[in-house]
């Protein structure tokens, strides 16, 4: 008797309660640019249209965009990833599919590429294709930066693969992008500070040599100007910055 009660329990679970569970409806494949959220021009998602295509048939990586204005209980994260696998995107020997989702309503982009690009759209690469439309999701012009992320994603993989794309628009190549580079950007400012420094502490001791021996003791550059400035504004206030080094890393996510 207590086995049947067992699977009783599980055949409820199974058949009624876990349907309930399953997580929000995926979007169906209509075409290149799946613009559930209404937020791309017609001329974008012609030209977004014409690029995936050409380097579709070039090189056989398959490149989609989703738009939706909001998720249920997934985080993008989760989202783009069932999308990927559901819309079977590149080949299936390759893997090679790339998928741009955006998600309005949270303010947030994801990269999901297969692992077949893992050595072409790097997570260094992905974060930087992301950095580029940072301008644009602060100002809320979501078609535009998803045109952006776009083009460089597949101006990256044209790039990798030599070909060419007709009435493609020039654009710079970008470098990867990490937590290196903001640790090379504060070293170098911290170089530039101390260097600074060192030039105001020269020319004190030169215009203190200069001065009167009693305004150079009492008075002068050094107890009404460069001192305060130093302490207040200078070295304290500018290498307090280097508190965003251990901030939160954006991964393949941008959210502004």
């Amino acid at each position: 008797m207590r086995k049947i009660i067992i699977l009783l329990f599980l055949f409820i679970d199974a058949f009624i309660f876990s349907p309930c569970l399953q997580a929000q409806e995926l979007p169906r494949y209509k075409s290149v640019v799946n613009d559930y959220a209404e937020v791309l021009t017609h001329n974008h998602k012609l030209k977004i249209t014409k690029y995936a295509q050409a380097i579709y048939y070039k090189t056989g990586i398959e490149f989609a965009v989703l738009a939706v204005a909001a998720l249920d209980d997934l985080t993008i994260e989760q989202f783009a990833e069932q999308v990927y696998k559901e819309w079977h995107l590149g080949q299936k020997d390759k893997d090679n599919g790339v998928l741009l989702v955006i998600v309005v309503a949270d303010e947030t982009m994801w990269i999901e590429a297969g692992y077949g690009l893992e050595d072409i759209l790097t997570e260094g690469m992905r974060k930087a294709i992301l950095g580029t439309t940072v301008p644009f999701m602060k100002n809320e012009w979501y078609g535009q930066a998803i045109y952006r992320a776009a083009l460089h994603i597949i101006d990256q993989l044209s790039r990798e693969y030599a070909v060419k794309i007709s009435d493609f628009p020039e654009i710079e190549p970008l470098t990867e992008a990490g937590e290196e580079d903001t640790y090379k950007k504060y070293l170098n400012d911290g170089i530039i500070i101390l260097i600074l420094i060192i030039v105001a502490l020269f020319l004190q001791k030169i215009i203190r040599s200069a001065l009167p021996k009693k305004q150079a003791q009492y008075g002068g550059f050094w107890s009404d100007g460069y001192r305060g400035g130093f302490n207040s504004s200078g070295l304290h206030g500018g290498f307090g910055g280097l508190g965003g080094l251990s901030g939160r890393s954006t991964g393949i996510k941008r959210r502004w």
